[in-house]
């Protein structure tokens, strides 16, 4: 099979990396987005995750284009204010400090993982296994802490350290109570098993399945 080529724009290096290894693969500029998808969610966990959502839109080389609306959706069923768990944090841009609110109360029902098996039925080559690949080696083998991720971890670090088990996945391994530093390596073994998982089983497993039980119960 013929190699892709293309120009990719990412926020990491890495995640630049695993679309590039999908076009190296024979895959399409689909194939490559899905793969910088997956990627971005280990290489840039403040602004990625399996638990957000996005928009694509795409423009297929035979046929118009398409709109991928899979963006977070408010809750079917909405609670009173005050049994709602939701918190003011103060973020300090270095300039500025914004508000912003926390707590389950602020979780939105996740589109991304519907989104991404849903564009990866309609517009790509390769199969789901071989683009989440570099993902899943990402998080299990670890991936060293650059100045950038290092910045937004620290923008956002009051937000991290609500919960014990946030902190945790930014936490340096010589450190534990402190941000890793650029240079230290930070290995994600759940996210890698997470990933294979979906996989194998499919979206139904976090909007039906397992995981879907346990956002539901943590979210009651």
């Amino acid at each position: 099979m013929k190699a892709s080529r293309g120009v990719i724009a990412a926020g990491h290096p890495k995640t630049a990396e695993a679309a590039g290894t999908a076009l190296a693969a024979g895959g399409t500029a689909f194939d490559a987005a899905v793969a910088a998808c997956f990627a971005a969610c280990v290489t840039e966990p403040v602004l990625a995750s399996l638990g957000g959502g996005g928009f694509m839109l795409a423009r297929p080389a035979q046929g118009a284009p398409l709109l991928y609306d899979f963006f977070a959706q408010t809750p079917r069923h909405k609670r009173m204010e005050r049994d709602t768990d939701l918190r003011p944090v103060l973020v300090n841009f270095g300039d500025a400090t914004q508000e912003f609110h926390i707590g389950f109360g602020s979780i939105a029902t996740p589109g991304a993982i519907a989104g991404l098996f849903a564009i990866h039925r309609d517009l790509c080559r390769l199969p789901l296994s071989v683009l989440a690949a570099p993902a899943r080696d990402f998080a299990r083998r670890g991936l060293m802490v650059n100045a950038a991720q290092y910045q937004l971890a620290t923008i956002v670090e009051p937000i991290l350290r609500v919960s014990a088990e946030a902190f945790a996945a930014h936490a340096s391994p010589s450190r534990p109570g402190d941000l890793a530093l650029p240079g230290e390596t930070l290995h994600q073994p759940d996210l890698a098993k997470a990933l294979e998982l979906l996989i194998t089983e499919g979206p139904g497993l976090f909007y039906e399945g397992d995981w879907a039980e346990l956002l539901v119960a943590d979210c009651a």
